[in-house]
């Protein structure tokens, strides 16, 4: 992050009160923190099917819970390391056999009479089963059917609910001088660039419309970015058939 905070120095000059007294370096960090959130959430809100996670992370961004006969809701804020989950794009249950099986999504906000699912899970008839479809809401997920069976750590030896996350990044320090962040590694600058126009904003500073300018252009290319299709992935076309006039 070293990089950051001299950058930020060079791209505001000092002599316009942006050195280490006025501009500390633990606001320096916070406001880089914050440039790093906003660049995550321009990620995730563009992504296509490659998920942003930040490599600074010591663990996967799955998450793994107990499954409880007849309870219906689970709740996440943070996963294992005390990271804020930020969504949920995935997720998982064992059956009653054992095997992992993904669960499709329904939305219990909707209004326009779905089919009998939704309305099943509004109205309080609460089915018992295997698990085959979840709401999500908030920061919890509603499962239906309710489920019959359990999968806990202390009784059947193993967990029965997994689910693929978005987490927040991985926060800075003031005293950081080598970490760098774990995504997005073609951005780096903006980590600097946010953080100078919002100081120069602060300030009323003379280039603060320059930097705005700066900053808007950066983010419409990182939305172009990480809203391509994952490199891994081959373009597939399918022939249609064209019904004569």
């Amino acid at each position: 992050m070293a990089l950051q905070f001299q950058e930020i120095c060079d791209i505001i000059d000092d002599t316009v009160g942006t050195n280490d007294g006025s501009y500390p370096l633990a606001v320096k960090a916070r406001d880089i923190n914050l440039a790093a959130l906003k660049l995550q959430m321009i990620a995730i809100q563009a992504e296509g099917k490659f998920q942003v996670d930040d490599a600074n992370h010591t663990k996967d961004p799955v998450l793994t819970c107990d499954l409880i006969a007849s309870q219906r809701d689970y709740h996440f804020s943070q996963d294992e390391q005390d990271n804020y989950i930020l969504d949920i794009y995935k997720v998982m249950v064992k059956d009653a056999g054992g095997s992992w099986v993904e669960m499709g999504r329904i939305d219990q906000q909707k209004e326009d009479g779905v089919d009998n699912l939704v309305a099943q899970m509004l109205n309080g008839a609460d089915a018992t089963g295997t698990p085959v479809r979840y709401d999500k809401s908030w920061n919890g997920i509603f499962l239906d059917p309710v489920p019959s069976y359990s999968w806990r750590t202390t009784e059947e030896g193993e967990q029965g609910l997994k689910l693929w996350v978005n987490r927040e990044h991985s926060y800075f320090i003031s005293t950081d001088t080598t970490k760098v962040l774990g995504f997005g590694h073609a951005y780096h600058e903006y980590l600097a660039l946010r953080p100078s126009y919002v100081r120069a904003m602060r300030k009323g500073l003379f280039n603060k419309n320059d930097l705005k300018r700066d900053v808007l252009e950066m983010e419409a290319d990182i939305k172009k970015y990480f809203s391509r299709r994952a490199k891994d992935e081959q373009l597939r076309i399918t022939p249609q058939s064209i019904n004569p006039i």
